[in-house]
Order: structure tokens, then C-alpha cells, then sequence
């Protein structure tokens, strides 16, 4: 597997060194159990939709797996485009598809109707779609999807993914904040010398997330490949990854070493059986 992945990622370098319409429902309720509750608003006068939204958003925040229906909504043979949905608390989303692709931008949340709206990449006005929540608990999202180009929605159901990423126990800074995001490979170190990706004609983008998806893109001038995968720190210090190219629990028998250098750029050092050391550098995705 581990061999598996390193081939994958960076095909590009060996080689040449590679947005809706509301559906207007009965809002969906916040349930949580007693140990994970969300904060009541307080007893006031004054408008609280923006305390509920801010439990809304609480609530969306993990990693959702699309899964079978529910007694609530049947879910859409078109469902199974979707492998997983994914929020955060700095308002990112992302979606694995069915196909290896990812999607990902910014969001907003009004509880009001329970709405999320989906955001094309950085933008704030082009949208990918609507989400209309029907049913939300600490291991369960049920919603209906509306894309952009469409006027069909989708009714799909999700539960929550068991995995998360920990925070550091024996750092002062918390490397999983500096490593989710995505990445553009820029350079790789070998025995053989330093190759230059960003002139070689291809390209190596590779998404590390909250909740632990790890997503990668390549080119190698002719070929696009995509691949998802899972990532975990090896331990409690965040100084090394373990990764996996598919959806499957991270192989940790030889973890890639993490650091940043002063502008926050990513290096990844690690061993390929039978070619030795390498350390790729890696600057954040514009």
C-alpha cells in the first residue's frame, strides 16, 4: 500500500520531472446527545439566529459517509455519486465523489430553514449547490442536495465518520491547523539531484483535511490522476504522517516526517524502498 502511494503521488515528478435553488422545508433540528450537547441559546428579546446558526454549524462540523436510507428520506440512486461530505469550523467543505474527484469550497449556514449554502472554491457569490437538512444528530445528517445546473435535488444520508485527527499533546502549536489544506508540489529531492516540478509541464496537488481525507491530483503532461485516500499522525508529537491511497485504514509502518519552513511551506521527508530518501516541497495551493 505504502508502495502503492508513493507511486501514485508522484507519477508527475518521476515521469518528467502533474456551484442552486432552495427547496422550502421544515427546518431540521439540532439533536445531540447529552455528552456532546450544543449550547441553548439564552432567554432574550433580542434576534438569536445567528446563536442557532452557530449550532448548526457546530453540529456539521465532522466528516459525514454517505450511507443507506433512512426511515426519514429514501436516498436517490444518484446518492452514490457521493463517497463523503466534510465541514470544518473555518467554513471549508469538501466532498469526495464517486469518482475520485473532489470538490471543495466555503459555506454558510442558516438555520432558519436549514440551509447550507456551498460555495464554488474561494468565491462567495458562485455556488455549487444548496443543502436542505432534514435531520441532524451527532452521528447522523440526513439532507437534500441541490446542484447549481440542476433543479432536482438529491436526497442523501450520511453518518458520522469515526476517525478524527487529535490535537497535539506535546506541542506548543498545533501542526494539523498548518497541514490541512492543499498543496502543490514545487520541488523533490533525491540522491539524483533536485527537480524543478513547476517547470517540468506537470503538477502534484495533494488535501489534507480536518476530519482525515487525504486527496491527491497529478499530472504528468498527459494523464490526470486522482485518488482518495485516509491520513493520521503517527503519534501524539505531529512531527510524522501515515497515509493510505485508498479508503482504508493508514499504513504507519514507515510515516512520512512533517516540518514547514519559515513561510509556512510544506516538507515531506520519507523513504522509497529501493530509491532511498526524498524530501518534497510543497507550497499551498492558490
Amino acid at each position: 500500500m505504502k508502495i502503492l502511494f508513493y507511486s501514485f503521488m508522484f507519477t508527475c515528478c518521476i515521469a518528467t520531472v502533474s456551484s442552486c435553488k432552495k427547496t422550502k422545508d421544515t427546518p431540521a433540528p439540532v439533536t445531540t446527545t447529552p455528552n456532546q450537547h450544543t449550547t441553548t441559546p439564552p432567554a432574550t428579546t433580542k434576534d438569536t439566529s445567528t446563536s442557532h446558526s452557530s449550532d448548526m454549524r457546530t453540529a456539521l462540523n465532522k466528516k459525514w459517509n454517505v450511507g443507506n436510507s433512512t426511515a426519514r428520506i429514501t436516498t436517490d440512486p444518484a446518492a452514490s455519486d457521493y463517497v463523503s461530505f466534510e465541514f470544518n469550523a473555518a467554513g471549508n467543505y469538501f466532498i469526495v465523489m464517486a469518482d475520485k474527484s473532489l470538490v471543495s469550497g466555503t459555506f454558510t449556514v442558516s438555520s432558519i430553514d436549514s440551509i447550507v449554502t456551498l460555495f464554488n472554491a474561494n468565491s462567495t457569490t458562485s455556488q455549487y449547490g444548496v443543502l436542505s437538512i432534514k435531520e441532524i444528530t451527532d452521528t447522523k445528517l440526513v439532507f437534500k442536495l441541490t446542484l447549481n445546473t440542476s433543479s432536482n435535488p438529491v436526497s442523501i444520508s450520511t453518518s458520522a465518520a469515526t476517525t478524527t485527527i487529535p490535537a497535539a499533546t506535546s506541542q506548543a502549536v498545533n501542526a494539523t491547523d498548518s497541514l490541512t489544506k492543499t498543496w502543490n508540489i514545487t520541488q523533490r529531492a533525491t540522491s539524483a539531484g533536485t527537480v524543478d516540478v513547476s517547470t517540468s509541464g506537470g503538477y502534484g496537488h495533494v488535501t489534507f483535511t480536518q476530519y482525515g481525507t487525504f486527496w491527491t491530483e497529478t499530472y504528468n503532461g498527459q494523464n490526470v490522476t486522482q485518488q482518495n485516500g485516509q491520513w493520521i499522525w503517527s503519534d501524539a508529537t505531529q512531527m510524522a504522517i501515515c497515509t493510505s491511497s485508498s479508503d482504508t485504514a493508514p499504513d504507519c509502518s514507515s510515516p512520512m516526517r512533517v516540518s514547514f519552513d519559515g513561510k509556512g511551506n510544506l516538507i515531506l521527508n520519507y523513504i522509497i524502498t529501493g530509491q532511498g530518501a526524498v524530501t518534497d516541497y510543497y507550497s499551498p495551493l492558490k
